[in-house]
């Protein structure tokens, strides 16, 4: 019996660029298109669709708004923005409103849109039908938790900030829901990390001089049940990008947050935490962009990040020095996290 395409849908205001992703995809998948927002939520309201690639910039419904609705009307679905600007808030909606796999900017290159877009049909063909389970065993699961969550055997937070306002901010929202840990240095973070069951981390961008996000990304990498959530002053789209791609962040919140966003934030990340802690295999929905963190933790030529991206971005790869040591570190959490 001949197994049926997987589906994809491509939705963008372009004729052109529709006609370019039935050209591109048309033998491998069964490839659907959109020229509006309205249309595309259309289509996943009458049939199941596995990857969704939207362009952000449309009249009527921006991408953001097409893979939000997208993640209530077909949870087991991917989602892909594509766009050809880098805003801010387009950027950060992509993140926490449609919990996007990867983001593409135009102009794409051919082999490397057809990668993501094949990844992200083999992480939905893996997956699907563990999140078909969990929404029918728990239908609430994708949704925002309330004030009712106040489960004690929650896994702790770990505050990354030099801002200790902030940090006993969120302690306080979290006043007998977690138990939270907060730290303004990294070498710190690490040693709780190792010593602390953490399910979600928030963190700022930098810490003085030192860029957290290297951590961030190479935490989801090898631990992909640990959830991140950035709390950040920085306003970069492009920093943003990095995180979704290479790091898969759950949540990006830009300072100062309230009380109430901040909480709903973290308790809805320690729930994704337990969902991924509970089922290993829905970390295939969240695999970073291992090539392009290879090249950035390297700061080598791409034939370097290959050799990092083959040896699974092994400290071997890596000068001597704090980065190695992050590596073997956080590679070594999978033996005390074992449990």
């Amino acid at each position: 019996m001949t197994q049926a395409l997987q589906s994809v849908l491509f939705v963008d205001d372009e004729p052109h660029i529709l006609n370019t992703m039935r050209w591109l995809f048309k033998r491998q998948y069964n490839v659907l298109v959109a020229d509006s927002g309205a249309k595309a939520i259309e289509i996943l309201k009458q049939q199941k669709v596995d990857v969704i690639v939207s362009d952000q910039k449309m009249p009527g419904m921006t991408g953001v708004e097409v893979l939000h609705q997208a993640k209530e009307l077909c949870p087991a679905s991917m989602r892909i923005l594509l766009t050809g600007y880098s805003d801010f808030d387009a950027t950060v909606g992509s993140v926490n409103k449609g919990e996007i796999f990867r983001f593409v900017q135009k102009p794409w290159v051919n082999r490397e849109l057809k990668e993501v877009v094949n990844l992200a049909a083999d992480s939905a063909s893996h997956t699907a039908s563990d999140i078909i389970k969990s929404f029918k065993t728990s239908p609430g699961a994708y949704a925002e938790p309330n004030d009712a969550m106040t489960d004690i055997d929650n896994p702790a937070v770990l505050v990354l900030d030099g801002d200790r306002e902030s940090s006993v901010h969120i302690r306080d929202s979290l006043i007998n829901r977690s138990q939270v840990f907060y730290t303004h240095d990294m070498e710190a973070a690490l040693n709780l990390l190792e010593k602390e069951s953490i399910g979600v981390i928030v963190s700022e961008t930098r810490i003085g001089r030192n860029d957290v996000t290297s951590m961030i990304k190479l935490l989801k990498h090898y631990h992909p049940d640990i959830v991140s959530i950035v709390m950040t002053n920085c306003n970069d789209a492009n920093t943003v990008i990095d995180l979704i791609n290479e790091g898969q962040i759950f949540r990006f919140l830009t300072k100062p947050v309230k009380h109430g966003m901040c909480r709903l934030c973290i308790e809805a990340g320690l729930r994704k935490h337990k969902e991924l802690k509970a089922n290993p295999n829905l970390a295939k929905r969240h695999i970073v962009d291992k090539h392009t963190l290879a090249v950035r933790i390297t700061g080598e030529t791409e034939g370097t990040a290959e050799q990092a991206h083959s040896t699974n971005l092994s400290a071997a790869s890596v000068s001597s020095g704090f980065f190695a040591s992050m590596i073997n570190r956080i590679r070594g959490l999978r033996t005390s996290r074992a449990g």
